[in-house]
């Protein structure tokens, strides 16, 4: 997996082929290398941040309450976030899985196959589903359906990598999640 994947940030310029991203508009995407002050992306890896929207918060999970929940996005990339967001999904809601970075075997709770539970890998090789489900995402924030800011507690400057891989290695008191902002 390539580190700065995630990236948020305004057009600057677009190809021939990449009709209907003028400069100026706030997008959001996967691939390229987000750890830099420009990036190049494919048109179809794409999508418009709606308004009033903070571009480091677009891709936003929900907070849980005390009942299962239609929708669920795992994004600790623990074995124990994993579990506790499987026990959040309702029968035939959603669970989906984009911090969850294990390597080897992984225990499924199988409740969620007789549950019926859809399970979306934020790693998926079928870039169309993938991108399907972003801009679903991203409309029920833009709905305020859902929010990702009480997960974001630290903001760096791109100057300040190294620090903020430091502060999430160590897994320092109060962090967790880091943006990097150019």
């Amino acid at each position: 997996m390539l580190l700065g994947h995630e990236i948020a940030g305004e057009v600057i310029a677009a190809g021939p082929q990449a009709r209907g991203w003028p400069p100026g508009d706030l997008v959001t995407g996967l691939g390229g290398s987000g750890f830099a002050s420009l990036a190049v992306l494919d048109a179809d890896r794409i999508l418009p941040v709606p308004a009033g929207i903070d571009p480091a918060l677009a891709l936003a999970p929900g907070r849980a309450d005390d009942r299962r929940l239609d929708i669920v996005l795992e994004a600790t990339g623990v074995t124990a976030g994993l579990t506790t967001a499987s026990a959040l999904v309702r029968p035939y809601g959603t669970l989906c899985v984009v911090g969850y970075q294990h390597a080897g075997d992984a225990m499924m709770d199988m409740d969620l196959w007789y549950e019926a539970v859809t399970i979306v890998n934020g790693f998926c090789p079928d870039q169309t589903r993938l991108m399907r489900a972003m801009r679903e995402a991203l409309d029920l924030i833009a709905r305020h359906r859902f929010s990702y800011a009480p997960l974001v507690t630290h903001r760096f400057g791109l100057d300040e990598v190294d620090r903020a891989y430091a502060l999430m290695d160590a897994r320092a008191d109060g962090i967790v999640k880091a943006v990097l902002i150019p």
